[in-house]
């Protein structure tokens, strides 16, 4: 018998469709991706021309903020959104899957990564197996002790950020991506560390280095924050995502992408309408349940103390299963 989800998940779900990207205006729509697209890449051009300035003790702090907010920024609007087809969209299929291919190999490929098989198809396996073994992001939900080691090396060991691109842990389907995109990530940073640093000042490419390992704590984070802990093993894929409130979320994680189990409930809303999605379903989720899955015990979740879900027949059960039949 075919499992079915409680009847307030399936509402939530159903309420996501009034915001699909089919219902907005191609023009307003990649007007507005395109336009924070090409501020965020002049933002890191203006940082890197301020190189020789500005005293080290002041621009290198503030410069390698800049780019990790920057670079996470742009992997979170430009390679996420278009992942979904909807970083830019159109009419037209195959004119839309063209442009967001352009834009996602664009900022995938410079951190090393294979836009097709990570993103186009490796995240389209995550919303319907997340977590599980052939999932691109299993291995991005580390929690407590190991969680803040590893932010800790990413922070003190020079370089260790491209140390990881190599040694990291892969899932099945990234080990199909080839060494073409870790050939990339090379080609990109050293000769822009080199350049900077010969034409512009030593503070470039240390700044750039910098950044480029906080994105990755960022990164850490996020996984964590999304799916970290015991919620990957959620019988109920659905509910293997958490929504995390806290403050300054919109400058360390934009675009709104800690409204992730709103995300994971209708991965075809865009970016900017996810607020409205979370206000109409808020009311829909049990009260039980409110404070699990729109958390705000970030430090809780981060430490791997956040557990699963309560067992609650027809609630996190699905529709028809015992409780007590549920692992």
């Amino acid at each position: 018998m075919q499992r079915r989800n409680p009847a307030w998940l399936r509402e939530c779900m159903a309420q996501g469709k009034h915001y699909h990207w089919i219902r907005k205006a191609p023009l307003g729509h990649n007007l507005l991706n395109v336009g924070i697209y090409a501020a965020t890449f002049a933002l890191i051009a203006a940082t890197i021309a301020a190189g020789g300035r500005f005293h080290p003790g002041l621009y290198i702090p503030v410069a390698s903020l800049i780019f990790a907010l920057s670079f996470f920024s742009l992997f979170i609007l430009v390679v996420h959104e278009a992942s979904h087809d909807m970083f830019v969209i159109a009419k037209d299929n195959a004119r839309r899957r063209f442009w967001n291919r352009v834009f996602g190999w664009s900022v995938a490929l410079p951190f090393g990564v294979h836009y097709i098989r990570h993103w186009e198809e490796g995240h389209t396996i995550h919303h319907l197996h997340p977590i599980e073994a052939e999932d691109p992001q299993a291995f991005n939900r580390i929690t407590g002790p190991a969680l803040w080691k590893m932010a800790a090396i990413f922070l003190i060991v020079p370089g260790y950020a491209f140390v990881h691109r190599i040694i990291s842990k892969r899932s099945v389907t990234q080990t199909r991506t080839g060494p073409g995109v870790l050939i990339g990530f090379f080609a990109v940073w050293v000769p822009l560390m080199v350049l900077t640093g010969a034409l512009i000042a030593w503070t470039v490419p240390v700044a750039l280095l910098l950044g480029l390992q906080i994105t990755l704590v960022l990164n850490q984070f996020k996984g964590a924050l999304e799916h970290g802990g015991e919620i990957a093993f959620e019988p109920n894929p659905l509910l293997r995502s958490r929504t995390s409130f806290f403050p300054f979320r919109n400058l360390l994680m934009p675009w709104n992408i800690t409204l992730h189990f709103e995300h994971h409930l209708n991965f075809s809303v865009p970016w900017y309408d996810l607020v409205r999605y979370h206000r109409d379903i808020r009311g829909l989720v049990p009260a039980e349940l409110q404070s699990e899955i729109f958390n705000r015990d970030i430090l809780a979740q981060l430490n791997g103390r956040k557990g699963r879900l309560p067992v609650i027949e027809n609630v996190t059960t699905f529709e028809n299963e015992s409780a007590a039949a549920r692992p």
